[in-house]
């Protein structure tokens, strides 16, 4: 069976939950990876196997190189994506795909230009227990009426995520999630959204470390989601590999409930009260990676279109850029034109 070439651009963190991700599958291998520090670059590949380079041009220009993951800090993604695209490469980009709109919608045109395919990293959609409910509204052919999201974590916005120039603040890096997965569970897109952030942790330079949001949707339905940095260690961690409670979740839909208290497990409501466990304790699962990785490669070897795609990235965006502006303005904003997308 046929490998396809995978190169990273960027090897921290994040990139080595995807290197484990990708080990695993038989129809893809780590050819290159690209970081401007020579010794990460060199880890990784000692590590995960492929290539190391200091210059993204030189891993572009690697004939074995076919699927691009764009790992970076966040600032740099839409400008990277952009370039391997124009370079004949599949992509892989995590979250946000742009740090504003303009940007975004940029590299969606470059994408249909290219003929090449572009997905979004946001995991949680395969987290156990919200991808169970999320099958279950479909299957049940029921609309949600009020989705509450919580997105914990440890301390991490004391580093470049916090930074204006770099990763954003708390909205870019935790809200855009909050707000893919409200879209994705509520199958539509928002009418409208209101905001409040606060900086009760950190100081300057770095922004704020606290968020709630409220989207609200065509026929009045709301999403209420807060996003903070504030957890112990021990609550939800990447380092510890006890994330399952970094999502947490209340469903109510006409006649039937949900509540998600961390990955493990869904209580049911409404006709038949039940407990749905998930055993699963491997990080890549219940972080959503594993999974993610997989649809993106079996995407890939089908020629299907992948998902979350580039139109995903760009609505996340645009929400984020809404939702920093209504927590700035202190008032309600909504786009000049909505299109109600719908599942």
């Amino acid at each position: 069976m046929r490998e396809i070439g995978i190169g990273f651009v960027g090897c921290g963190e994040i990139a080595s939950f995807h290197a484990q991700a990708l080990l695993r599958t038989d129809q893809a291998r780590i050819v290159a990876v690209c970081d401007r520090l020579p010794e990460k670059a060199q880890s990784m590949a000692a590590t995960y196997g492929g290539r190391p380079y200091t210059q993204m041009d030189d891993l572009l220009a690697d004939p074995a190189v076919e699927v691009v993951y764009v790992l970076t800090h966040h600032d740099s993604h839409a400008a990277i994506s952009t370039r391997c695209l124009e370079a004949g490469k599949h992509v892989f980009c995590e979250k946000p795909l742009a740090m504003s709109l303009k940007d975004a919608r940029h590299v969606g045109q470059v994408v249909q230009h290219s003929g090449r395919q572009l997905m979004v990293g946001f995991n949680h959609r395969w987290n156990p227990a919200v991808f169970w409910v999320h099958n279950q509204l479909i299957e049940r052919n029921v609309h949600i009426r009020y989705l509450q999201l919580t997105f914990a974590t440890s301390p991490f916005l004391n580093s470049w995520g916090g930074l204006a120039g770099e990763g954003g603040g708390v909205i870019p890096c935790l809200g855009s999630h909050a707000i893919d997965l409200a879209c994705y569970l509520m199958g539509m897109t928002p009418m409208r959204v209101q905001a409040m952030t606060a900086r009760l942790r950190l100081a300057d330079p770095y922004l704020e470390d606290t968020t709630a949001i409220l989207l609200q949707f065509e026929n009045g339905e709301i999403a209420s989601l807060s996003s903070h940095d504030h957890a112990p260690p021990d609550y939800t961690s990447y380092a510890t590999g006890n994330p399952s409670r970094l999502v947490r979740a209340e469903i109510f839909a006409e006649g039937w409930a949900a509540c998600v208290e961390d990955s493990h497990c869904v209580d049911i409501f409404g006709g038949n009260p039940n407990t749905i466990k998930f055993s699963t304790a491997d990080p890549l699962e219940v972080l959503g990676i594993g999974p993610e990785d997989y649809a993106f490669i079996q995407s890939l070897v089908s020629g299907k279109p992948v998902s979350p795609g580039v139109a995903d990235g760009i609505r996340a965006v645009q929400w984020v850029e809404l939702a920093l502006a209504a927590a700035r303005l202190g008032k309600t904003q909504a786009p000049k034109v909505v299109k109600c997308q719908h599942r």
